[in-house]
């Protein structure tokens, strides 16, 4: 019984070195790949590098704090490489599929929209933010957005609406973990960063939230 017991031990001692050596060499190639997509400019086998980190993320944003390296830039890469693979299946989504989720840091401080329990903010297009006019236009293209406080409306709205494509904006955190989720859901993700950190008035990009928003579909000429 002790031999066997003996030999056990170091079965599984033996299983755990092979392990750690085999996500060791995950990381490495991770890390490589990194480093040659921000040398070359362009990434390197994206959806065989977003599955890395999405898989290794902690441990490659722990040896990002080790070295000091801003670890917003990672989720950055992560924003962009989701954004890259995901762009051509989203634009081929027909538009009464898609949903937008914007922040609700993204309003005036003096907007008197409501919120509801079932739809997040309920924009009373006062037009004191550029939420007014991007409403209009993305709900004039087939488009259903809306403004949430927090991931418990995001879920919520995905599991009521079940798009099969969702373009959203926030900051770091929020909008990876959004991204990550969609997909596991077997929705489309596209995303843009904010351009400000808060929890009032921040600001976003919203000429790039318009290239977004009219992926796969022509822009109306202006006269």
């Amino acid at each position: 019984m002790a031999i066997f017991t003996a030999s056990l031990f170091e079965f599984i001692g033996e299983v755990f070195i092979y392990v750690l050596a085999f996500v060791a060499l995950l990381v490495l190639i991770a890390l490589l790949q990194l480093v040659v997509s921000m040398r070359v400019h362009k990434f390197v086998f994206p959806r065989f590098q977003s599955v890395l980190l999405d898989l290794l993320h902690p441990i490659i944003r722990a040896l990002f704090d080790i070295f000091r390296l801003d670890p917003d830039q990672l989720d950055a890469l992560d924003i962009r490489l989701k954004n890259i693979i995901n762009e051509e299946a989203f634009a081929k989504t027909p538009v009464q599929d898609r949903i937008i989720v914007l922040p609700q840091c993204l309003r005036s401080i003096e907007c008197p929209a409501q919120l509801s329990s079932k739809d997040g903010i309920q924009c009373a297009e006062c037009g004191r933010c550029p939420i007014d006019a991007f409403k209009r236009d993305a709900e004039e293209l087939g488009y259903k957005l809306y403004i949430v406080p927090g991931g418990t409306f995001v879920r919520r709205i995905i599991q009521d609406r079940r798009p099969k494509a969702v373009l959203g904006a926030g900051c770091f955190p929020d909008l990876i973990e959004g991204m990550r989720a969609s997909e596991k859901a077997g929705i489309i993700p596209q995303g843009v960063l904010l351009d400000t950190l808060g929890c009032v008035e921040t600001r976003v990009s919203w000429d790039r939230l318009y290239d977004k928003l009219y992926l796969g579909i022509a822009r109306r000429q202006g006269p």
